[in-house]
C-alpha cells in the first residue's frame, strides 16, 4: 500500500491557480480561436463562389463539431495517456491542421484538413484541459467555469480582429498559417497540467515541499472523498480527516479496485441514459449547440450583406468576445455569490441570449448588430453552468463518462446548426429566419431546464446501489488530493 505525505499537499492550493490558467488557455486557444472563423467564412465565400453557402458553413462549423462529437474517443485517450500528454498531442494535431489548410485549393480539401484534423486536435486538447479543471475544482466550480469562459471570450475578441488583419495583409492562407504557429504554444501549457497526486513534489511546481507528517494512503473511493470535502467546510481536524480516508480505503479494498475497461464505460453509459436528469441535460445541451454556433459563423457575412465594410463587420463579431469576457466573469461571480444552482443560472443566461437572437432582425443596422453581439456575448456563458450541473446532478465521479456523451451530441448539433442556417439563407436570401431559428432553439434549451425539480422528483434515489459508486481510479485519487488540500 503506497504511503503519501498529507503535508506535501499544502502547495496544491496555490497550484490550482496554475491549472486554472492552463485550462483557460486550452479553452481559449481551441474553441476561442475557432469561434473567429466567421472571418474565414466570408473569405471563402469570395474565393469559392461556386460552392454553396450551406457547404461553406459546414466546413466552418466542422472543427468544433468534430472536436465535440469525438468526446467519447477523447475520453478514452485521456484515460489511457493522461490529460498532460493528450493536451500536447492535441495541440500538435490542431496546429498541423491550421497550417496544412493554408495550402488547400478547394472546400472539400478544407473539410478534411481544417474540419477533421484541426477539429480532432482541438477537441482533444480542450477536453484534456476541462478534465484537469474538474479534478482540481469542486465547490468553486461555477466561478472557475466563469473565469475559463471569460478567457475564451477575451481570446475570441482579439483573434477575430487579428485574423481579419492577417487576411487583409497575407490573405486567408497566410492568416491560417500564422494561426497554426501560434497554437503550438499549447504544447508548453500542456506540460503544466500535472496530476494532483504528482503536483506537490513535481519539479514544475514552484511551491513543492518535502516534509514528513501524517501518512495516509493514496487510493480512495470518490463518493467517500466528496463527503470528506463537505466535512472540510466544518473545519475538520487533519488527523480526523486522515483517519476517515484510511477507513474509507479499507472499506473499498474489501470490494476490490474500480476498473477502467470499455465494458465498464458502456455499463455506466447505459445507466446514465436511463436517468431523467441526464436526458434533460443532454437534450437541452444539444438544442443549445445546434443554435449557439450560428451567430459566430454567419454574423460577419450578415453584416457585410448590409453593406457594412469588412473591418467593421469583424469588430461586430469581436463584440461577442468583448461581451463574453465581461459577462461570463461577472455572471459567474454573481451566481456563485447568490448560491443559485448552476442549471438555473444556465436557464437564465440561455433564455435571455435566445430572446436577443430572435429579436435581432428588428434592428438590422450597424448599431443594432453591435448591441446584439455584445448582449449575446454577455449572456453566452451557459456552457460552463451546464458542465457544472453535470458534475452536481450526475456525480463528479461520473463526469468523464457523461460529458463524453454530451460532447458527442454537441458535435452533431454543431454540424447541423450552421448548415441549416446557411440553407435558410439560400432559401430566403436574408439572415432573418436564420437568426430567428437560432434564437428559438437557444430559448427553448434554457426554459426546459426550469423542469429540474420535477425531473429529479421522478428519479428514484438508490443510495445503497453499488452501481452508483462505480468510479475510475484516476478520479478517486485526484478528488482525494483536493480533499486533502482543502484542510491544509
Amino acid at each position: 500500500m503506497t504511503q503519501t505525505n498529507l503535508s506535501t499537499f499544502q502547495p496544491l492550493g496555490r497550484f490550482r491557480w496554475v491549472i486554472l490558467f492552463c485550462s483557460c488557455m486550452c479553452n481559449a486557444f481551441t474553441w476561442g480561436t475557432l469561434y473567429s472563423c466567421g472571418v474565414l467564412y466570408s473569405c471563402w465565400c469570395k474565393d469559392f463562389p461556386t460552392t454553396s453557402k450551406a457547404f461553406i458553413s459546414l466546413v466552418g462549423a466542422l472543427p468544433v463539431a468534430v472536436g465535440c462529437a469525438l468526446g467519447p474517443i477523447h475520453g478514452i485517450i485521456i484515460r489511457k495517456i493522461g490529460y498532460r500528454n493528450a493536451t500536447i498531442i492535441g495541440s500538435l494535431l490542431m496546429s498541423t491542421g491550421w497550417m496544412i489548410s493554408s495550402r488547400m485549393n478547394s472546400m472539400l480539401e478544407l473539410l478534411i484538413t481544417f474540419g477533421l484534423l484541426t477539429g480532432f486536435g482541438a477537441g482533444l486538447a480542450n477536453f484534456a484541459g476541462s478534465t484537469a479543471l474538474n479534478e482540481y475544482y469542486i465547490k468553486d466550480r461555477v466561478f472557475a467555469e466563469g473565469v475559463v469562459g471569460s478567457a475564451l471570450s477575451f481570446v475570441m475578441f482579439g483573434s477575430t480582429e487579428i485574423l481579419q488583419k492577417l487576411t487583409e495583409m497575407y490573405t486567408w492562407r497566410g492568416g491560417m498559417l500564422i494561426f497554426g504557429v501560434i497554437h503550438l504554444q499549447l504544447c508548453v501549457v500542456g506540460l503544466l497540467l500535472i496530476r494532483p497526486d504528482q503536483a506537490p513534489t513535481h519539479p514544475l511546481n514552484c511551491w513543492k515541499k518535502k516534509t514528513n507528517s501524517y501518512q495516509v494512503t493514496t487510493s480512495l473511493d470518490t463518493t467517500e472523498t466528496i463527503r470528506m470535502v463537505e466535512d472540510c467546510n466544518q473545519n475538520i481536524d487533519k488527523n480526523v480527516l486522515a483517519r476517515k480516508i484510511v477507513e474509507a480505503e479499507e472499506k473499498q479494498n474489501q470490494t476490490g479496485p474500480p476498473k477502467r475497461s470499455m465494458r465498464e464505460f458502456m455499463k455506466i453509459s447505459w445507466r446514465l441514459w436511463g436517468k431523467p436528469s441526464f436526458m434533460l441535460l443532454i437534450i437541452s445541451d444539444s438544442l443549445s449547440w445546434m443554435a449557439y454556433y450560428i451567430p459566430f459563423v454567419h454574423l460577419v457575412e450578415r453584416a457585410r450583406l448590409l453593406d457594412i465594410d469588412a473591418e467593421t463587420s469583424a469588430w461586430i463579431n469581436s463584440c461577442n468576445g468583448l461581451g463574453g469576457a465581461v459577462g461570463k466573469l461577472f455572471l459567474g461571480f454573481v451566481f456563485q455569490k447568490i448560491k443559485i444552482h448552476p442549471l438555473y443560472a444556465y436557464a437564465i443566461a440561455q433564455s435571455l441570449a435566445g430572446l436577443a437572437t430572435m429579436l435581432s432582425p428588428l434592428w438590422s443596422t450597424t448599431e443594432g448588430l453591435f448591441v446584439y453581439a455584445t448582449i449575446f456575448g454577455f449572456m453566452s456563458g451557459g456552457y460552463g453552468y451546464i458542465k457544472a450541473s453535470v458534475a452536481l446532478m450526475l456525480g463528479r465521479d461520473l463526469y468523464g463518462v457523461s460529458f463524453s456523451w454530451f460532447l458527442l451530441v454537441e458535435g452533431i448539433g454543431l454540424a447541423l446548426g450552421p448548415t441549416i442556417g446557411g440553407f435558410l439563407y439560400s432559401s430566403t436570401q436574408n439572415y432573418d429566419l436564420t437568426f430567428i431559428f437560432s434564437g428559438g432553439l437557444i430559448f427553448i434549451s434554457g426554459m426546459m431546464c426550469m423542469w429540474k425539480n420535477m425531473v429529479e422528483s421522478c428519479e428514484s434515489v438508490r443510495n445503497d446501489d453499488c452501481d452508483d459508486k462505480v468510479t475510475f481510479s484516476d478520479d478517486a485519487l485526484e478528488l482525494k488530493m483536493t480533499a486533502i488540500s482543502c484542510v491544509t
